[in-house]
């Protein structure tokens, strides 16, 4: 999404139309695939979500919580450029390639304050598959 929507935004700068077609095309299909697996990381993270209550804002919540409301503002803001406004450079779409560039920038800083985390789930998913496998292959070994 932020690789098309960066050419998109370069494609409008040039004269030819169907070059902008393409990046657009291209930029739409990448949003919905992306709205999918966003809609299904915050459904994975819900209960954090249900926590912001209790537990009050700090400076990392701040983050996720603009990540959130950026996602809402685009998504909007994309269905509106697609279905009602004609033309990329209107005043909407500005402020969509815009709010993009902050949302890529936050989503930097989440990623890589996450990092840890992320890798010591890779790590706990592959050893309970390797464990997963040798409880297989025994089961397989008592059943024949």
């Amino acid at each position: 999404v932020i690789y098309s929507g960066l050419e998109l935004h370069i494609a409008g700068h040039d004269t030819d139309h169907e070059i902008w077609s393409h990046w657009a095309h291209i930029h739409i299909i990448t949003s919905v695939v992306s709205l999918i697996v966003g809609s299904l990381h915050i459904k994975a993270h819900w209960n954090w979500y249900n926590g912001l209550v209790k537990k009050g804002w700090n400076r990392k919540r701040k983050v996720t919580i603009s990540i959130s409301f950026l996602f809402l503002i685009l998504t909007i803001t994309g269905i509106v450029l697609v279905l009602f406004i004609d033309g990329g450079n209107s005043s909407v779409g500005l402020w969509h390639y815009r709010l993009g560039l902050i949302m890529t920038a936050l989503l930097v800083i989440h990623t890589i304050s996450r990092f840890p985390l992320i890798i010591k789930g890779l790590k706990k998913k592959r050893k309970d598959s390797k464990k997963r496998i040798v409880n297989d292959e025994q089961e397989n070994k008592n059943a024949a």
